[in-house]
């Protein structure tokens, strides 16, 4: 079970870096100058593929559930971030 917390941790460490990512290119796009980045982002958000943009949450979310203090909560978090993980690849790879 230790291997289970372990995984937790590293998996919280690298969402949290994932979602810094993500937060600091919106923040760039909608700070940008030219008025092009912020309607690509706007449209990103709102536009035809937005469910996309908005699905990439779990990116951000799950990792974040692994960090409570039940073991049973953090495998059940690492199980459904693994099939999450291999829909990601499966759908890349179509």
């Amino acid at each position: 079970m230790k291997h289970l917390n372990v995984m937790a941790k590293v998996m919280l460490a690298t969402g949290l870096i994932v979602a810094y990512g993500y937060s600091i290119e919106a923040f760039m796009r909608g700070t940008a100058a030219t008025t092009t980045k912020r309607f690509m982002l706007v449209n990103r958000m709102t536009g035809p593929y937005w469910l996309s943009y908005w699905a990439d949450s779990h990116e951000r979310l799950i990792p974040h559930c692994s960090g409570s203090s039940a073991s049973g909560q953090r495998a059940g978090a690492l199980g459904l971030s693994i099939v999450i993980n291999v829909g990601m690849w499966l759908a890349s790879a179509s």
